[in-house]
């Protein structure tokens, strides 16, 4: 489960800044390619979680395949495999 303060933690330092990340978010869920659900977390604070719609799960592994090409391409030139975190 992911939410906005664990994103921010985690893309934190290629984020300039909280604003930044919200109006990206924004942007996602005006797209259709996230959604999100009001649940309590772990410490019974509610929490809106994301998740990928299920219509751009393709969309998503084609970026991120597209990503570690980039990145990956001088350790793996000859043959590049590509891993979705679930």
């Amino acid at each position: 489960m992911i939410w906005f303060n664990k994103l921010y933690d985690v893309l934190g330092a290629t984020i300039s800044s909280r604003n930044t990340l919200s109006h990206n978010i924004d942007k996602l869920f005006d797209l259709g390619i996230i959604t999100g659900d009001w649940t309590k977390s772990e410490n019974g604070n509610w929490i809106r979680s994301f998740k990928t719609s299920s219509e751009a799960e393709r969309l998503i592994d084609r970026i991120i395949e597209t990503y570690d090409v980039i990145v990956n391409f001088d350790t793996q030139p000859e043959s590049v495999q590509f891993q979705r975190d679930a």
